[in-house]
């Protein structure tokens, strides 16, 4: 494993001898999270108003 200078990109080799990318930038992290949420919190009854403005447009 390896981690980019900026410590947005973390390298990790596997024993076939390829290497895996993947983002650490906080920014895309949160869109893609927020990605993943939306429809839970915008449609579950069980999440407060509160938790529903978590990520940007699932209050609406």
């Amino acid at each position: 494993m390896s981690l980019s200078p900026d410590g947005k990109l973390l390298a990790i080799g596997n024993s076939n001898g390829t290497v895996n990318l993947k983002s650490l930038d906080i920014d895309e992290l949160l869109t893609l999270g927020c990605d993943w949420l939306s429809d839970y919190l915008r449609n579950n009854p069980n999440v407060s108003e509160s938790n529903k403005h978590l990520c940007p447009d699932t209050s609406k």
